[in-house]
């Protein structure tokens, strides 16, 4: 299990990686009494040093479409639905458009979203826009309803930017992740908060 939780804030990004679909590369061969194929699956592999461009246009990732939390600190600013979508908070600071728990530093909460498809993951990507540095755990829950651990360590996320936790490609399907914070290890004064969370893998 990967023990250390990729920033954004602590790597350059990669100059060129790309993400391709899970395919099917053949190769045939030729000799004088026949031709022979060979197919070799090839599994797609998260980046962990994506820019924001790269994660927006991300083909085997998605977001949430629905979400609920331990507790929210409103019923629409700082709601759990408003870690659902795209992300839209853009600096490091206290927004409404990201959800908050109800209490700044009470301790454990959860965060749990929910996708349009289930996927065989890849990994998953939070978008943490205050009060970095919280998350705790990360769970994958099965399409059988079974809840999967993919992370658990510390969470070096200090500034606006992508948590990234990388997974081997799962054998079970998800449609949902659950994360766990611990309120206490956000900055001294400052909410954690959660603007967008992305689901990658392939179907």
């Amino acid at each position: 299990m990967n023990k250390k939780l990729i920033s954004l804030s602590a790597v350059i990004a990669a100059s060129t990686m790309v993400l391709g679909a899970l395919c099917t590369q053949t190769t045939t061969t030729n000799t004088n009494t026949a031709t022979t194929t060979t197919n070799t699956t090839v599994p797609v592999v998260l980046n962990e040093t994506a820019a924001d461009a790269a994660i927006l246009a991300d083909t085997n990732g998605q977001w949430a479409v629905k979400a609920t939390a331990s507790t929210e600190y409103g019923s629409d600013s700082w709601a759990a639905k408003q870690a659902t979508g795209q992300p839209n908070v853009t600096a490091y600071a206290d927004n409404a458009s990201a959800w908050a728990p109800l209490e700044r530093n009470k301790g454990t909460e959860t965060l749990e979203l929910t996708y349009a498809n289930p996927v065989y993951a890849i990994g998953v990507r939070i978008h943490e826009t205050y009060g970095a540095g919280a998350l705790t755990k990360i769970e994958l829950k099965g399409t059988n309803g079974i809840y999967y651990p993919i992370w658990e360590g510390t969470d070096t996320t200090r500034t606006i930017g992508y948590g990234q936790a990388a997974v081997a490609q799962t054998s079970y399907l998800t449609k949902t992740v659950r994360l766990t914070f611990d309120t206490t290890l956000s900055p001294e004064g400052e909410w954690a908060e959660v603007d967008a969370v992305q689901l990658v893998g392939v179907n």
